[in-house]
């Protein structure tokens, strides 16, 4: 679709078309400036009205399937992108949009292909590499079962454990310093879907889980080194459910669930518990 047009150019571009109907530039014109404005009911029946006038045209069936998109019609999107790849079988966009729309799907053979496709196609540098972290992620998920989501997720939940770690570490406490560092090598890794980051990461939940309780009740009274040990877990085991297994809807809500409860739950009463015993002690003091 073309870039954004002054406010006017629509009448203007819909009063030559009248003048001339089966100019197909005009018509594709009409049809981008209407989906510019995000009027996609009428971007539909625009390109459909330039498609009649150029069935060959591999770009207008192109930008027809992200009108479809818009509109939440994906089957229909689905059979515009994979025309425009018959058409124009070199052309690097409708494999990216087919692809795209196939992980939307959880349809993940069928957007590796599409994928693979665009890479050998485009010739932009860019595209190529956004193209080529898609399908490492996805051959990722094909063989692990993860989605998209749950990488992110995880690289949430561990950005989440670097700011609550951040005061720990401005202690100078130096055993703290290399994991905070290994986290933010994880959260970067996860966010661009690299399925090496899922296995360091289950390594480092392990190590964790197991180093957590060994250091906190070995220098800490009770409570605190519990409540530090329940924290940990809680995280643990949030991304150890989104990160193996396949990602389905209950194994998300169970990982959200824990890390709220057994994480922020627990650590915030610890911060209660903390208050109430330094309000003791001031009005002990008084």
């Amino acid at each position: 679709m073309a870039e954004e047009r002054p406010p006017d150019e629509l009448a203007a571009l819909q009063a030559r078309l009248a003048e001339n109907p089966n100019d197909v530039n005009t018509a594709r014109d009409v049809a981008d400036a209407l989906a510019d404005r995000g009027q996609w009911t009428e971007a539909m029946a625009a390109y459909r009205a330039a498609i009649t006038l150029d069935p060959s045209d591999a770009e207008l069936y192109n930008s027809l399937g992200t009108v479809y998109e818009e509109l939440g019609r994906a089957e229909d999107a689905r059979q515009s992108y994979q025309k425009a790849v018959v058409l124009r079988p070199r052309c690097s966009m409708p494999y990216w949009n087919l692809g795209s729309l196939s992980e939307e799907q959880h349809h993940t053979e069928e957007a590796i292909q599409a994928f693979e496709k665009c890479v050998r196609c485009s010739k932009d540098p860019e595209e190529r590499s956004a193209a080529r972290k898609r399908l490492a992620a996805l051959t990722g998920s094909r063989l692990t079962g993860q989605s998209t989501f749950a990488y992110r997720m995880s690289a949430a939940i561990l950005a989440l454990g670097i700011l609550m770690s951040i005061p720990v570490v401005l202690l100078n406490m130096a055993a703290s310093v290399v994991p905070f560092l290994v986290d933010i090598a994880l959260v970067v890794g996860l966010a661009q879907l690299r399925p090496g980051a899922r296995l360091l990461a289950l390594l480092r939940m392990g190590v964790a889980a197991v180093a957590t309780p060994l250091i906190w009740f070995a220098r800490a009274d009770l409570i605190t080194a519990a409540a530090q040990t329940l924290a940990t877990w809680g995280s643990c085991v949030a991304l150890v459910l989104l990160l193996t297994g396949r990602t389905r809807p209950w194994r998300v809500v169970l990982a959200l669930m824990t890390y709220v409860l057994l994480t922020w739950g627990v650590t915030l009463g610890y911060l209660v518990y903390e208050a109430l015993i330094l309000v003791r002690r001031l009005g002990g003091v008084e």
